[in-house]
C-alpha cells in the first residue's frame, strides 16, 4: 500500500469514527426518551411527541444543552442512557470545535492534504518567478507548492501574493518534504534550485519514490559539463533536464554572433568579459557552431586562467582559433589596455559577468572606445532603464529571462505548450 492510499484510509477511518460517536450518543438519548426518561427542568418531555424528543436531543450537543436539569423518571436503563448522553455529546461538539480552530489555525496543512493535479516547484529564485508569470497566464487556476530551503528568501512574498502559491520550508531532497508537497499527486515537478547536485538528487529520488507514477520532472543544472554527463548516463529523468545558462548562449550565438559573422569580410575575435556559467556555456557553443569563423577568443575573468583549464577538462575545444585569458577585474583600466594593443576591427564583446553594474560600465566604455564593434550585454531581466541606455548608446541587451521564457513555452516537458499538464483522475 502506497503512503497516499494509507492517508486516504486513515482519512476515511477518522470520518467513520466520528459519524459512529455522533450517532451512538443521539441514540443514547433519544433512545432514553423514548423509553420515558424525563428531564428535572423540561416538565412532560416524557409524555411529548417524536419531534419534540429529537429536538431537546439535538440540544444536548450544544454547550450548555437546553439547561434540561437533570433526568428523571422512566426506567434505571433509561436514566443511565441519559445521563451518558449528557457527557459524550458536549464531548463530540467540544473536539470537533478544537479540530475545527486547529483547521483555521493550520489552513495551509488542510490545503495541502487536499492538493491534486498541482505543480511542485523546488526553488524560490529568478527561475521560479519566470515560470510562475507564465504558468498565470495560460492556466491562472493552477494550484502550486513551492519549496524554499531559506524560510526568509526576499522571493516568498511575491510567490505567495502574486502568484497565490502555497509555500513549503524544508529540503527538497528530503522524502518527507516531497510526501508533504503530494508529488505522488502533482501534475509536474520543476526542479528549480541553485544547487546542480541537490536539483538532480531529487529527481533521481522521485524517480525512485514513485517509480512509473512518477510526474514528468524538469530539472534545472547549470553546470555544462554536468548537464552532458547526466545526459549520458541515461537517467530515466534526464529527459527533463536543462540549463538556463545554455538556452541564453545558444540564443546569442544563433540570432546574434552567426548573423554577424556573415557580415564580415573575416574571421572575427569574441572577447568574454566574465567566465562563469554563461561565459562556459557560450564557449561551448561557438565551439560546436561557430569554430570556423574565429580567430581568437579572449577570455576576461579574475580566475580566467584556472576556469579555463577546468573548462577544457570537460568540454574539449578545438584548434582552429586560439584562445587567450586575462586574469583580472573587467572594471580595472589597465587590464583594458593589455587587451586593446591587439583588437582587430571586427571584434565582438560579450559582457556576460554576473554584476549587471560592471557590465553596464564595460559597455559604455566599450562604445566610447570601439564604436564600431558588436558590444553585447546580458541581463536577467527587461530594464526600462537598461533598454534606454542601449539604445542610446549602442550596445545590444541579452535578456535571459525573455529566452527561457520562450524555451519553456516550446519545450514540452514544462507543461506550457499546447498539451496540457498531466491530469489524475
Amino acid at each position: 500500500m502506497t503512503s497516499e492510499s494509507g492517508t486516504r484510509l486513515r482519512q476515511l477511518r477518522g470520518f467513520w469514527w466520528r459519524a459512529l460517536l455522533l450517532a451512538g450518543s443521539f441514540t443514547l438519548g433519544f433512545g432514553a426518551m423514548l423509553m420515558g426518561a424525563g428531564v428535572s427542568d423540561r416538565v412532560g418531555v416524557a409524555e411529548s411527541g417524536v419531534v419534540t424528543k429529537i429536538y431537546y436531543t439535538i440540544g444536548l450537543f450544544m454547550f450548555g444543552g437546553l439547561d434540561l436539569g437533570v433526568p428523571q423518571g422512566g426506567p434505571p436503563l433509561a436514566q443511565a442512557m441519559l445521563w451518558l448522553a449528557y457527557f459524550t455529546s458536549p464531548a463530540i461538539t467540544a473536539a470537533a470545535v478544537i479540530e475545527g480552530a486547529l483547521r483555521v489555525l493550520r489552513p495551509q496543512s488542510l490545503a495541502l492534504r487536499r492538493l491534486k493535479n498541482h505543480v511542485v516547484i523546488a526553488g524560490g529564485g529568478e527561475l521560479t518567478r519566470i515560470y510562475l508569470s507564465e504558468l498565470a497566464r495560460r492556466e491562472p487556476g493552477r494550484q502550486v507548492v513551492v519549496v524554499e530551503l531559506d524560510p526568509n528568501a526576499p522571493a516568498l512574498e511575491e510567490v505567495r501574493h502574486t502568484h497565490n502559491a502555497l509555500v513549503l520550508s524544508g529540503d527538497v531532497t528530503s522524502e518527507a518534504i516531497l510526501e508533504q508537497a503530494r508529488v505522488g499527486r502533482a501534475a509536474r515537478v520543476l526542479l528549480l534550485t541553485g544547487d546542480d547536485v541537490a536539483n538532480a538528487e531529487t529527481a533521481h529520488l522521485i524517480h525512485r519514490r514513485w517509480g512509473a507514477d512518477a510526474p514528468p520532472v524538469v530539472t534545472h543544472v547549470s553546470n555544462v559539463s554536468l548537464v552532458r554527463d547526466l545526459r549520458n548516463t541515461q537517467q530515466p529523468w534526464a529527459g527533463g533536464l536543462f540549463n538556463s545558462h545554455e538556452i541564453a548562449a545558444r540564443h546569442v550565438v544563433e540570432h546574434e554572433l552567426l548573423p554577424y559573422f556573415d557580415t564580415t569580410q573575416e574571421v572575427d575575435q569574441v572577447v568574454l568579459v566574465g567566465f562563469g556559467r554563461f561565459g562556459q556555456s557560450l564557449l561551448a557553443e561557438l565551439e560546436a557552431r561557430a569554430g570556423d569563423k574565429l580567430r581568437r577568443i579572449l577570455i576576461l575573468d579574475l580566475e580566467a586562467a584556472k576556469n579555463l583549464r577546468i573548462f577544457r577538462e570537460q568540454v574539449p575545444l578545438g584548434t582552429q582559433y586560439e584562445v587567450r585569458t586575462i586574469d583580472g577585474d573587467e572594471r580595472d583600466p589597465e587590464v583594458w589596455d593589455l587587451i586593446e594593443d591587439d583588437l582587430p576591427p571586427h571584434s565582438v564583446f560579450v559582457l556576460g559577468a554576473d554584476d549587471e553594474s560592471s557590465n553596464l560600465h564595460v559597455a559604455l566604455r566599450l562604445r566610447r572606445e570601439h564604436p564600431d564593434a558588436l558590444v553585447l550585454m546580458r541581463t536577467m531581466r527587461r530594464s526600462a532603464f537598461l533598454s534606454q541606455m542601449a539604445t542610446r548608446h549602442g550596445f545590444r541587451l541579452v535578456i535571459v529571462a525573455h529566452r527561457i521564457r520562450e524555451q519553456m513555452c516550446e519545450q514540452d516537458s514544462f507543461g506550457l505548450c499546447a498539451a496540457p499538464l498531466r491530469e489524475q483522475g
